[in-house]
């Protein structure tokens, strides 16, 4: 299931799960509060769906559950976010599932270039058997559930001093990527010289040299003006696995409430 369907049959079950009599009560405090973080602007797509989602399941539950957001890297890093929710100290995440690479190796697996046709593809995969046996691979390696996928883009290579066309653009290139052994490997192979750095301080390092360029999605190219240092021509490349998963923590989660435990663990 996507993250996006997740959200609506999430706040769908949890108002099934109420009582009937809650639609014509008023809404009460909060008596149980979820957080949440990501480290995008409010005008992220991360951002705006968690804040769907936040509503929808307060409105739902008659004011009972309240989702606490912390954007703009608040919180830490993505490695550093899904780190507290291995903890149990954040309730669920949004992130690129390379981010976890430390805690399982198999998170680096939606790094691979090329793996999918097309978005119905990445689609058909992800809800089908091969995406139930990847979580449930996860959850056995790390505790952490994933309960829905988002994202899905193409990335785009943009460069601060030349335009890049094809593959043998490039050798030689430093371009900044997030510490993933897999995505280094992959771009090792095309002869590009791979230069982990922390997406906060990307921009940074394009405008002062330090590395060459960078690749990542459009939305995030625009929210974080990386165009500025980086104004060349792109090559435009097929990843379909920039796909943001949602962690949860054990039983912990939405435990006074065992019927909208079940409704986030299995919606509908």
């Amino acid at each position: 299931m996507r993250f996006s369907e997740f959200i609506a049959a999430c706040g769908a079950a949890v108002l099934i799960s109420a009582p009937i009599a809650a639609a014509a009560q008023e809404k009460t405090a909060p008596q149980f509060t979820l957080r949440t973080a990501h480290y995008f602007k409010e005008d992220h797509p991360w951002h705006r769906g968690l804040a769907f989602f936040a509503k929808k399941v307060n409105d739902d539950s008659n004011g009972r559950i309240q989702i606490d957001i912390f954007g703009g890297g608040i919180l830490g890093s993505e490695a550093q976010t899904m780190q507290l929710v291995k903890d149990g100290s954040l309730d669920f995440v949004v992130s690129d599932p390379s981010a976890g690479a430390p805690f399982a190796k198999e998170l680096d697996f939606f790094a691979l270039p090329f793996m999918f046709r097309d978005y119905a593809h990445w689609q058909k995969s992800l809800d089908g058997e091969p995406g139930k046996r990847y979580a449930k691979l996860i959850e056995d390696k790390t505790g952490m559930k994933i309960i829905g996928y988002w994202g899905g883009s193409s990335r785009n290579v943009l460069s601060t001093k030349k335009p890049i066309l094809s593959m043998a653009d490039m050798k030689g290139f430093r371009l900044r990527l997030i510490s993933s052994p897999l995505k280094v490997n992959v771009w090792k192979a095309v002869g590009a010289i791979p230069t982990p750095i922390a997406f906060m301080e990307t921009y940074l390092a394009m405008k002062s040299g330090v590395v060459d360029g960078m690749e990542n999605e459009s939305v995030a190219v625009r929210d974080m003006k990386f165009y500025e240092p980086a104004p060349k021509d792109h090559m435009t490349w097929q990843r379909m696995t920039r796909l943001a998963a949602a962690w949860l923590p054990p039983p912990r989660i939405l435990h006074p409430w065992p019927d909208q435990r079940f409704a986030v663990k299995h919606p509908r």
